[in-house]
């Protein structure tokens, strides 16, 4: 072997020669695995999404998520599902995940004001060898749980989280913005010794070590945002927001009571009658509620649920999920819808406007119009 292009040749021994040839082995092997594993691990996205039952979307809705969400997709974009409270984003993004990667083949985690590196990427946890001497030992976060399972395989795992602006996202996720866009970083942290890295762009060479964390190509999140709390809550940055799709998931323009029997037979399992009076009140109900703040069906869902089992008493159902989601309005704009449900016979007023008073406080003579 000669050392250098004109240094000096020097000769190795059968068992030094036979233990490079060992090595040049195991780095092809190595080689060959990541391959196989990367095939293994490999989506297909070039399909098209589509949205099945239990999930509802009048036509016009179904048709323009599913070619948005289709699209965000094969461009390689993680997304950003906004809307209303009850307009099925959670749903939609495990019916996303699923139809993708399969039902085992994602993680989902709802973001909290307490989030920071420590959850997303990990930390030094204290571990006990068995004499019972501690030392610390890396845990993966979150984040890095979708490409290393408990027995440091390499995995490609989808990440959903849930209300996304709960947490602050610039400090949760640090270096990590310049993973989500292919680049390759190294964290402040070690495993064996050695500098953990997150690979962004991962090459066919590449060397599998349980202190790199790989992130496939095919790899997405998933996010939620309720529109409610954008304004009081966290913001994003612009360097976060511009690495994902933002997706709106709104309540239907169209609020019929054609479309509100589409989502009946839905949540009844294409199963059960459901009287006319029923369908007109819900649909009346949901008319007025959207006038004084946007609901989305599942809460709809909730009123229907209950008076299956209460019969005619939207006012107790009004009261457990609509008049909560009013916190924070204009006392004028409670009063009006109080004052809307007076042409609803099925709607008995009085116990909504005590609750009303007792809640907002609002003075009942407001409520019942005879102020002076």
């Amino acid at each position: 072997i000669r050392n250098g292009a004109q240094g000096s040749i020097f000769e190795l021994t059968k068992e030094e020669y036979e233990a490079i040839l060992a090595l040049e082995e195991v780095e092809a092997e190595v080689k060959e695995h990541w391959k196989d594993i990367k095939e293994k691990l490999k989506y297909d996205l070039d399909k098209d999404f589509e949205i099945k039952a239990p999930l509802f979307f009048p036509k016009d809705m179904k048709k323009t998520l599913e070619k948005r969400i289709s699209t965000a997709i094969k461009a390689g974009k993680h997304m950003i599902l906004i809307g209303p409270p009850g307009t099925g984003k959670s749903k939609l993004a495990k019916s996303i995940a699923e139809q993708y990667v399969g039902e085992e083949n994602y993680i989902m985690s709802t973001a909290n004001s307490d989030w920071s590196t420590f959850d997303t990427i990990g930390g030094y946890f204290p571990k006990k060898d068995d004499d019972n001497n501690e030392s610390l030992e890396f845990k993966p976060g979150i984040f890095l749980k979708c490409f290393r399972d408990e027995e440091e395989n390499p995995v490609n795992k989808w990440l959903i989280i849930d209300e996304i602006n709960r947490a602050d996202i610039d400090k949760a996720f640090g270096s990590l913005f310049s993973a989500l866009t292919g680049d390759d970083i190294t964290l402040s942290f070690e495993r064996n010794g050695e500098p953990i890295n997150v690979i962004g762009n991962p090459k066919d060479d590449i060397n599998i070590k349980n202190s790199k964390f790989i992130i496939p190509s095919d790899w997405r999140i998933i996010a939620t945002m309720n529109t409610f709390d954008k304004s009081s809550l966290y913001e994003m940055s612009y360097a976060f927001m511009r690495r994902f799709a933002f997706i709106p998931v709104d309540v239907p323009k169209d609020i019929s009571e054609d479309n509100l029997r589409g989502y009946l037979r839905v949540w009844n399992n294409e199963g059960g009658e459901v009287s006319e009076t029923t369908v007109k009140t819900l649909t009346e109900l949901w008319k007025q509620v959207n006038k004084t703040r946007k609901i989305g069906p599942a809460i709809v869902e909730d009123i229907y649920e209950y008076i299956k089992y209460m019969p005619e008493n939207y006012a107790s159902a009004i009261i457990l999920f609509v008049l909560p989601q009013f916190e924070g309005l204009p006392d004028e704009k409670i009063i009006d819808f109080v004052k809307s449900l007076k042409g609803m016979e099925s709607v008995k007023e009085e116990p909504i406007k005590e609750f009303c008073s007792d809640f907002f406080g609002i003075e009942l003579d407001k409520l019942e119009g005879t102020e002076k």
